[in-house]
C-alpha cells in the first residue's frame, strides 16, 4: 500500500471513536457508564461521573437501541446536560422497544438538557419514542427536535435558541403539554400531523411561533408572543382551537387556513 493510502486508513480509523460501546444500567456484566457516541441498550440513568456528562461530544451524544423483545427503554439524564460541538445528534433513538422509548430529562420541576449539537433529538422511526419529558434542547445548530411520531407525548419540553425550528414534527397523533419554544432562528414549533393536542407557549422566534398543519388537531390555550412573522398558523380541516394569548407578532397574530379569524376561540 502506498504511503498516502496508509495515512488515509489511519485517519479513518482515528475518526471512529474507540470508546463507543453499549452502555446502560442492566447489562450482563453490570452497569456500564455512558460516554459520547455510546449506544444505550438497557434502561440508563446518567450519573455525574459518566463521561457523556463530563465532556463535550465531538459528534453524537447517545444512541438508543433497545433489544428487539424490550417493551420500553428509559434514558434518564437525571438533570444533567449533554453537550455537543455543533455536529451530530444529541440523542438519536433507533429503536425504543415495542412501546417506544421514554426520554426523561429529570424529575420535575428540574430539566435535563441537550445542547450544542447539530440536532438535539431525532428518531429513525415513528414509533421509536413514546414520551419526552422535562427536557431542554438549546443552542443546537439545526432543530432542537426533528421527529416523525405516532402518538408521542411531549411534557414540559423547552426548545430555545436553536439554529432552525425549535421543534419540527411529522406523523400522527401526539400530545404537546407545557411545551415552550423561544428565540429559535426559524419557527418555534412546526407540526405536520393529524389528531394532535397542542398546548404551546411560543415567544421571540425569528419566524412564526406555532405552525400546525393537518386534520383534527386541537389547540389548547396556546400562547404566541413577539415572533418575527405570524403568531399562530393553522391549516387543515376539523379540530378546535383555543388561543389564550397572541400578540405583538410582526405580521398576523393568528391565521386559520390563510385567513385571520374574528375571534380567538372556536372551531374550524
Amino acid at each position: 500500500m502506498h504511503r498516502h493510502g496508509i495515512v488515509l486508513v489511519a485517519f479513518l480509523l482515528a475518526a471512529i471513536p474507540a470508546y463507543a460501546k453499549p452502555c446502560g444500567d442492566a447489562l450482563p456484566g453490570g452497569r456500564v457508564a455512558c460516554a459520547c457516541g455510546d449506544t444505550v441498550t438497557t434502561d440508563a440513568r446518567i450519573l455525574a461521573t459518566d463521561p457523556v456528562a463530563t465532556s463535550r461530544c465531538r459528534v453524537d451524544g447517545l444512541i438508543v437501541r433497545a433489544a428487539r423483545e424490550t417493551e420500553t427503554i428509559t434514558l434518564d439524564l437525571d438533570g444533567r446536560e449533554i453537550r455537543g460541538s455543533g455536529a451530530g445528534v444529541g440523542i438519536r433513538v433507533m429503536y425504543g422497544g415495542t412501546d417506544g422509548a421514554q426520554i426523561v430529562g429529570a424529575k420535575a420541576p428540574a430539566r435535563g438538557a441537550v445542547a450544542g449539537f447539530g440536532i438535539g433529538l431525532t428518531a429513525a422511526r415513528p414509533d421509536a419514542i413514546a414520551r419526552v419529558t422535562h427536557l431542554e434542547l438549546r443552542d443546537n445548530h439545526d432543530e432542537g427536535v426533528r421527529l416523525t411520531i405516532a402518538g408521542t407525548v411531549f411534557d414540559d419540553v423547552v426548545a430555545t435558541r436553536n439554529g432552525r425550528d425549535g421543534i419540527s414534527v411529522r406523523g400522527s397523533g401526539g400530545r404537546f403539554a407545557g411545551v415552550r419554544v423561544s428565540e429559535n432562528s426559524e419557527n418555534g414549533i412546526r407540526l405536520f400531523t393529524d389528531n394532535a393536542a397542542v398546548n404551546v407557549h411560543a415567544s421571540s422566534n425569528a419566524m412564526s411561533g406555532v405552525i400546525v398543519d393537518g386534520t383534527d388537531n386541537d389547540l389548547e390555550k396556546v400562547e404566541s408572543v413577539g415572533n418575527g412573522r405570524d403568531g399562530v398558523v393553522t391549516r387543515g380541516r376539523g379540530g378546535t382551537w383555543e388561543v389564550s394569548r397572541c400578540e405583538d407578532n410582526a405580521r398576523d397574530d393568528f391565521r386559520v387556513n390563510g385567513r385571520v379569524p374574528k375571534g380567538a376561540e372556536g372551531s374550524r
